[in-house]
């Protein structure tokens, strides 16, 4: 009786191949990318509010030794910004993102 439910679990259970969990993963790696370009977009929108946040903790000493950001370069205005949404776009992205690992390490955990 024992062996003849366990033939039947055996039966039902169904491991995938290697080439299907490759496209499993690669289309949790696409949508967690979406997730962060889409987080960037909504740093990007918010930059303003967002800087003046992150600079918040130091403003007091910047105001009181009158200092300035300096850009030598004519880029660094931009990948700063750039680098600022790509922070905030992780950040906001990561509860979905850990989400998408989460889908794809589990099912490997149990039988079913």
């Amino acid at each position: 009786m024992v062996a003849r439910a366990r033939r039947e679990h055996d039966d039902d259970f169904k491991e995938m191949e290697l080439w299907e969990h490759l496209a499993e993963l690669r289309s949790r790696l696409i949508r967690s990318v979406a997730y962060i370009a889409l987080g960037m977009v909504v740093g990007w929108i918010f930059y303003g509010p967002l800087l003046n946040f992150i600079m918040r903790p130091i403003q007091s000493i910047i105001e009181r030794y009158h200092w300035k950001f300096v850009f030598r370069h004519i880029t660094e205005g931009f990948m700063m910004q750039l680098e600022t949404a790509l922070i905030a776009g992780l950040v906001i992205a990561l509860p979905l993102i850990t989400l998408e690992m989460w889908g794809f390490v589990a099912p490997g955990l149990t039988r079913n």
